[in-house]
């Protein structure tokens, strides 16, 4: 996702980090120079080209769309774009439950069933700005201006209800994929 690309960078420690942690507490979109050149270069990772590859977060604006639409970009252009719609309830109680351990990266969901509270990764978890109610609510705002005008535009993309049971959508999403 474009989000575990931004953390990897931001825990590099270096100036695009500063900056990119920055925009992100704020809730605001980082900043496409940053999101352009660290898809790119997973993009054009041996393993992503050789695989394939699944983009969830992208694209957040207009020109993160002409960027992956781009001449440049044909070698690495999506062959299926799904967007699950859900209820900004929804998302907001969902992100209220996301944690992040900050010695490995790995999101946890405290809901989930696989959590276990009592683990040594439990006790590390904290919540990230960027997963705070405010913050959200104001990433939510902006997905809204672009999903709702960009979006549509898209040709062959497929709009799912994103609250089905997961296992319902993620069998839908793998028939999407085999078609």
């Amino acid at each position: 996702s474009i989000s575990s690309l931004l953390n990897a960078e931001i825990r590099k420690s270096n100036d695009n980090s500063k900056s990119i942690l920055s925009q992100m507490d704020r809730g605001e979109l980082v900043d496409n120079k940053y999101v352009h050149k660290l898809l790119e270069e997973r993009l054009f990772a041996s393993d992503a080209m050789i695989n394939g590859w699944i983009l969830t977060g992208f694209p957040k604006n207009s020109a993160q769309l002409k960027f992956i639409e781009t001449e440049y970009c044909k070698s690495f252009k999506p062959s299926l774009i799904l967007n699950i719609e859900l209820d900004d309830e929804i998302v907001l109680k969902r992100s209220s439950m996301r944690r992040v351990d900050p010695i490995t990266g790995m999101c946890v969901y405290l809901d989930s069933k696989n959590f276990n509270p009592n683990s040594e990764i439990a006790r590390r978890l904290i919540i990230k700005n960027e997963d705070k109610e405010d913050v959200i609510s104001k990433r939510l705002e902006n997905w809204k201006k672009f999903s709702y005008n960009e979006l549509s535009q898209i040709q062959g993309e497929i709009r799912l209800d994103g609250k089905k049971e997961i296992g319902v959508l993620v069998d839908e999403i793998s028939h999407h994929m085999q078609c």
